[in-house]
């Protein structure tokens, strides 16, 4: 462990964190910070941080989160994570002296990572945004601008959030099978590198009309098993697509159950038709659509569809056997997340 203070020291560890060259820890009592410190008692954080996340803004956002925490006094160390050190390992070292928060910084899939290993802790967990999608941080109030993320990050409220186990995976945001995942396989990689959340509208427009529909035999709370064709199968924590898209508005994040729904997506004239019931707020009207809510629930397929959990990919399969954790987690959050704190267009990578 080693201590840097000045703004020399601070860009020299953020081109090794850019260039990989940085493995390990830095606690950072920034000296500067003291006059902040009057304001009230600091703040001791973990920040966990993915420098691959986000395209090529690590610097920008290391240097907005160091001013953030200076100006707020907050002292943090710094855990960056990589192949040779993975989520794990930086979890393991939280775990076992745990700090007042833990903050992360990176893609939904870090979140989840992250969030996952700190169920029933009872450690706080907060979230700044440094993905290319960012769509946990969306749906739950994170602003946009990495400096009033930081401050969220230090003086929101944790408050309880619900988790989905699924398929043995946990996810914080929505699982899902068939249209939904194929488009993430395809924006996933060098593609979502190099065109951001553009990529994610090129995958869609690829793959509708040619995603086939399949029967859905759908389990509810050990209920009569119910049919239902279509293209897609989403299981959520959070009903807001990319934070914004309120797809299943009455999908909260503390009400102790997940909602379903399987959505007709055959082709363009479907795709318009649902946008359209959303956009009324009346989906549950949709012809093409049905929307179910479960504490537990059991899907079988009717053939092997790809599957994805939270915005990664997580396999083939012919079936999902998914339940809802009430309250496993302590999430900075807000108590109702609006619309617009994160704008869908908004950069992955606030750079102030």
């Amino acid at each position: 462990m080693f201590y840097l203070s000045h703004a020399g020291m601070m860009r020299r560890a953020q081109r090794r964190v850019k260039h990989g060259r940085f493995f390990g820890i830095l606690s950072w009592p920034d000296m500067g910070a003291r006059a902040a410190a009057d304001r009230g008692p600091r703040v001791h954080v973990t920040l966990i941080f993915n420098p691959s996340s986000g395209g090529q803004e690590t610097q920008n956002r290391l240097a907005a989160i160091h001013a953030g925490c200076r100006e707020l006094g907050v002292d943090y160390e710094l855990l960056v994570i990589s192949p040779e050190r993975p989520t794990a390992w930086a979890v393991e070292r939280v775990l076992k002296q745990p700090p007042e928060r833990v903050w992360v910084c990176g893609g939904d899939g870090t979140v989840t990572a992250v969030g996952a290993a700190l169920l029933n802790s009872g450690i706080p967990l907060a979230i700044l945004p440094g993905g290319t999608a960012n769509a946990i941080a969306r749906s739950v109030g994170v602003p946009a601008r990495m400096t009033e993320a930081v401050k969220f990050a230090a003086e929101g409220p944790p408050r309880p959030f619900d988790a989905l186990r699924v398929n043995g995976r946990i996810s914080l945001l929505t699982a899902g099978a068939g249209y939904d995942s194929a488009i993430i396989a395809t924006a996933d990689g060098d593609l979502k590198k190099r065109f951001g959340i553009l990529a994610y509208i090129y995958a869609a427009l690829k793959h509708l009309g040619s995603t086939e529909a399949t029967m859905f035999e759908i389990t509810v709370d050990g209920t009569p098993a119910e049919h239902c064709a279509g293209h897609c199968l989403l299981i959520a924590n959070i009903g807001k697509l990319f934070g914004e898209i309120d797809l299943m508005p009455e999908a909260l994040p503390d009400d102790g159950r997940m909602d379903i729904a399987v959505l007709t997506l055959g082709d363009l004239a479907d795709l318009l038709s649902l946008s359209g019931h959303v956009l009324q707020g009346k989906q549950k009207q949709h012809p093409g659509s049905r929307f179910l809510t479960a504490s537990k629930v059991e899907v079988k397929f009717g053939g092997p569809l790809r599957t994805e959990v939270d915005g990664d990919v997580a396999g083939i399969t012919d079936h999902i056997t998914a339940e809802a954790l009430p309250g496993a987690l302590s999430l900075v959050r807000s108590e109702t997340a609006k619309r617009g704190l994160l704008p869908l267009w908004a950069p992955a990578a606030p750079k102030s």
